[in-house]
């Protein structure tokens, strides 16, 4: 029977999306913050490719595109949290604290305007996926197969079990 799964690729390919959307907010916030006008320059690209593989690199480093039916909202909520905030703060170190300014203000809007892109466009995104996922698991049209080892009264015990169980897992 073929199920409608969700593969862990579309997570990867709205991770893409997401960081060339906060890419792009970040410029514009930064254009905002120093009051200049916005423009799009040559290197706006290359950074853009960078600061996309850094992200994915990040996320698949943290366990992310590991699962997707395994995962728990709460718990993906944690790691995009963490990751963000660890993505966020080494381009603060390695990149924003570069730029000498007068006032320290600038660095906290800058930080923030990579942050909250970011983090709010991540989240919403997984949280639809891990919704969608969550759905299938308990219609039962996602589910996976299972084989119940042991002798007739144990294997019952554990059948009924997971047909008395409030947690949708699929099995």
């Amino acid at each position: 029977m073929k199920q409608p799964r969700i593969h862990i690729s579309w997570y990867i390919i709205s991770d893409i999306f997401i960081c060339a959307f906060s890419w792009y907010c970040f410029y514009f916030l930064r254009s905002r913050i120093y009051e200049y006008e916005f423009t799009v320059p040559n290197s706006f690209y290359l950074g853009m490719m960078f600061y996309t593989l850094g992200w994915l690199t990040l996320h698949f480093m943290s366990g992310t595109y590991q699962g997707l039916y395994k995962k728990s909202r709460f718990a993906e909520f944690i790691t995009t949290a963490s990751t963000v905030l660890v993505g966020s703060l080494v381009l603060l170190f390695l990149f924003i604290l570069k730029n000498p300014k007068t006032n320290n203000e600038f660095y906290y809007l800058e930080f923030f305007s990579v942050l909250f892109p970011m983090f709010i466009c991540t989240l919403l995104v997984r949280m639809i996926f891990l919704n969608v996922v969550k759905e299938q698991l308990s219609n039962k049209t996602v589910f996976f197969n299972t084989a119940l080892v042991g002798s007739v009264n144990k294997a019952a015990q554990l059948y009924q079990s997971f047909q008395q169980s409030t947690e949708d897992s699929g099995y």
